[in-house]
């Protein structure tokens, strides 16, 4: 069961990683300090979820702000029941010239003091510089390190957006760069990954909005198959603050398992500059998520 918990808080997400996240909810976080200081939206948002696979309620808080250039996005998530798992990230970001974004990032995984999962951090560090009014190009450096170990992954990564005014895309190459203990001589595998997404919103008549990411990657070690993963969502404004939307996709880790498909369905309402955002989803393997977040927009 920890080792499951481990695979779910080191699941990443890449979104926001060149251009910000324009999704409606405007509560989901960027991945890098240099895609956020393109953006503008400030809120706090509590969440809670209950997943059937870790069989355990999870919470957390975040903070989003931006003004004149200058970003700050900071969470923390905690499994209380009998875990004492915590995570703790922030994004900072700030333009340095009207064409060119800086950002720092900091992520720490702590998970309970048993032994048996070692505590985990990435520092890391990114670039964005707008070559035009629509195209921003960026890259960045991490260092991912768990605890008790000499073997740290140095991670990279380079891509390209588009950003319109309802629109965004992105295009990012992840790679992380084999490392060895020279004392025990164990490895750090090198392992690359290709995500696109596309955000859209404004179709139909302006009460429609469609997200996918697709992603595929390898991990470069013997035998190792190619992995890939595509995962579409609609949300539609059925009025001025209602917003029911579904989700879903199918993922395949290569090797001798199998793909599995996953869905969903959501529920967003938005009032004044108070919002509830609520999700069910479901996976093969009859695994089931429920999320509820509740946030205040500035």
């Amino acid at each position: 069961m920890k080792l499951l918990i481990l695979a779910l808080l080191t699941a990443t997400s890449f979104a926001g990683t060149i251009v910000p996240n324009i999704k409606w909810n405007k509560i989901e976080k960027n991945n890098t300090g240099a895609a956020a200081a393109w953006g503008e939206r400030s809120n706090v948002t509590l969440s809670t979820d209950r997943s059937s696979a870790s069989d355990s309620w999870q919470f957390g808080a975040q903070v989003l702000a931006s003004y004149a250039g200058a970003a700050i996005e900071a969470g923390a998530k905690v499994f209380p029941d009998g875990f004492d798992n915590q995570v703790f990230d922030i994004n900072v970001g700030y333009m340095v010239m009207p064409n060119l974004s800086v950002g720092l990032e900091y992520n720490y995984h702590n998970f309970d003091a048993d032994g048996l999962n070692p505590d985990m951090s990435r520092p890391s560090l990114s670039l964005g510089y707008k070559v035009n009014d629509a195209i921003v190009v960026g890259a960045g450096f991490g260092r991912h390190h768990v605890n008790g170990s000499a073997v740290s992954s140095n991670q990279i990564h380079l891509g390209v957006g588009y950003i319109t005014k309802d629109s965004t895309d992105e295009l990012v190459l992840h790679y992380d760069l084999e490392d060895e203990d020279t004392a025990t001589t164990s490895l750090s595998p090198s392992k690359w990954e290709i995500e696109f997404e596309h955000v859209c919103h404004g179709m139909l008549a302006k009460g429609l909005q469609m997200a996918a990411v697709a992603k595929v990657g390898k991990v470069d070690t013997t035998g190792a198959d190619t992995t890939w993963s595509v995962q579409p969502e609609l949300e539609y404004m059925a009025a001025s603050h209602f917003f029911p939307g579904v989700f879903g996709g199918y993922s395949d880790q290569g090797g001798t398992t199998d793909g599995t498909w996953n869905a969903g369905a959501s529920l967003r309402n938005v009032h004044d500059n108070f919002q509830w955002l609520a999700k069910a989803g479901w996976s093969e393997g009859d695994n089931y998520k429920f999320d509820l977040d509740l946030s205040y927009m500035f």
